[in-house]
């Protein structure tokens, strides 16, 4: 078989080589050092020791080993994929990658639907045809013209463990805590920089930072002039005693970047082909590097994925709920909460039983029958754990590679993603146990006086959005898509409807569910644009 490793090292990839070894590696690794790894992968022969070994590894990572002189290779990704790995996969021939360059590769017309409707993939496919990707928890062997890929990790949501609420109370805080310890020893003394919300995840990092007397930690956040997020976001980091400045944002600028060649470049060359672009945060840590507000050594630290990994994203009508007779109703959730990108694709039939069917198959890997997912409720979070979570969500991560800034999500903790996946419904069911958690304790002291999720629309926009309501009093749906075309634009307070014009959206009647609907639109016309198919 041919082999070839395409390979770069770049925004944090590194490479080791020796007379009949080479490793490449990027991410954090809390319990091993790659060192060791390296060392430990030249003894490993079979895919059970493989799993074993990776399995121990908590951090968040990528890497392929080779051995040139037995002509084997063994590669995986962490629990999560945080570290996206690639690869082609022919008759006689095989390419790894670490980068996929959109230029010059056919459309897979097997992940269009699925592109247009949700942003990302579904499985190992990606947007370019016969370039695939390691789903979180993949590992590998190629060794004598075999390929073996298995799940070393499978999120399991459905392996609940019956705890007493004040034993698992006791078991979340050492969890939560145990996490941001992991952080503090990963950072050594550098700056870790949090981007700031009103929401629970962020602030929980820094609060805890605070009670472990870290003290090397710059907060920001951003938002339109005159903002509610900056009176909020200062007041925390000024009861932390931490460093915080504030970006003002502004439809002009932002527009001007999206148009850049510097946005271009990182959405051809720089992003996960298995999603579209996650714009959050680009523009702003773009503006820190060109104003030199962190240290370049710093490590980036965002909020990323508590509200999900908490239970915040179970449906209500799925709390508690078994699956009987192969029910498709997670599923059917499921498409119409995430696949609805664009209501006019969803609205087919056919369009429909096809995300259906992708999902179903998906689901089927991994479980013989639906009905040993035990829950609708794990259904759910397993799609998006292993869709939206793995795919989009963690592509995030890519704007910080981009500016070379290192990083790492604590709430993606390998402690914090064995513990939540077994907690019961009614305990995670609208961030219950989390919750209830933060306020008890109060980390910091900033989770009782300071309001969390605050709604950020300003007077003006809410006096104009109140006149036209009662137009829409007995359609309720009308309603959602008038706010949508009109209003949604200027409630925007991170200015990311910068991506499209106002006046496209007014005359677009494609209903589209947000920013990221029109991320999608212009990046698939981009893949387009720039494959040998043009």
């Amino acid at each position: 078989m041919d082999i070839k490793i395409k390979l770069i090292e770049k925004n944090n990839w590194h490479h080791i080589k020796s007379e009949n070894f080479a490793f490449w590696y990027k991410g954090i690794i809390i319990n091993l050092d790659f060192i060791k790894l390296f060392e430990k992968l030249k003894s490993i022969e079979d895919i059970d020791n493989l799993k074993k070994l990776v399995n121990f590894i908590n951090g968040q990572f990528s890497f392929l080993f080779i051995d040139n002189k037995k002509k084997k290779i063994i590669f995986a990704v962490d629990k999560i994929s945080s570290v996206p790995l690639f690869y082609s996969k022919f008759k006689n021939k095989i390419i790894f990658y670490n980068f996929v360059n959109i230029k010059n590769n056919k459309i897979n017309n097997d992940s269009l639907l699925s592109y247009e409707t949700s942003g990302y993939s579904i499985g190992t496919n990606t947007i370019i045809e016969n370039i695939n990707a390691l789903e979180a928890g993949d590992c590998g062997i190629l060794n004598n013209e075999t390929f073996i890929k298995v799940k070393y990790f499978l999120y399991s949501p459905w392996n609940k463990k019956l705890i007493h609420y004040d034993q698992l109370s006791l078991d979340c805080e050492k969890i939560l805590i145990s996490s941001v310890k992991d952080l503090i020893n990963i950072a050594k003394n550098r700056t870790i920089v949090v981007p700031l919300s009103n929401g629970y995840d962020s602030r929980l990092i820094v609060s805890i930072l605070r009670y472990l007397n870290y003290n090397n930690v710059i907060c920001f956040s951003y938002g339109k002039k005159n903002s509610k997020i900056k009176s909020i976001t200062s007041q925390i980091a000024k009861k932390l005693n931490y460093k915080f400045f504030f970006l003002d944002i502004n439809y002009r600028d932002k527009k001007k970047f999206f148009l850049s060649k510097e946005y271009f470049e990182f959405i051809t060359q720089y992003n996960s082909v298995s999603s579209i672009p996650s714009i959050q945060d680009i523009y702003e840590i773009y503006l820190i590097k060109k104003r030199s507000l962190i240290p370049n050594d710093s490590i980036i630290v965002n909020g990323q994925t508590g509200d999900f990994i908490t239970g915040g994203h179970i449906p209500k009508n799925l709390k508690d709920v078994l699956v009987i007779n192969n029910s498709e109703k997670a599923i059917n959730e499921y498409i119409n909460k995430n696949f609805s990108l664009w209501e006019n694709l969803l609205k087919t039939d056919i369009n429909y039983e096809l995300i259906k069917n992708s999902l179903k198959n998906f689901l089927l890997i991994y479980n013989n029958k639906l009905e040993d997912y035990i829950y609708e409720s794990s259904i759910y979070e397993f799609l998006e754990y292993y869709l939206r979570q793995s795919k989009y969500i963690m592509n995030q991560q890519a704007i910080y590679d981009y500016y070379n800034y290192n990083w790492y999500m604590p709430l993606w903790n390998d402690k914090m993603i064995l513990f939540w996946q077994g907690v019961e419904d009614k305990y995670k069911f609208n961030q219950y146990l989390y919750k209830n958690i933060l306020i008890k304790n109060n980390y910091g002291l900033v989770w009782k006086d300071i309001p969390v999720n605050t709604k950020l629309i300003n007077l003006k926009l809410r006096i104009i959005r109140n006149i036209f309501k009662p137009l829409f009093l007995y359609s309720k749906k009308n309603w959602i898509k008038f706010d949508k075309r009109f209003f949604k634009y200027w409630n925007d307070d991170t200015c990311n409807y910068a991506i499209v014009s106002f006046i496209k959206i007014i005359f677009s009647y494609d209903s589209h569910r947000n920013y990221a609907s029109w991320v999608g639109k212009k990046y698939l016309k981009v893949i387009k644009k720039n494959s040998n198919e043009s």
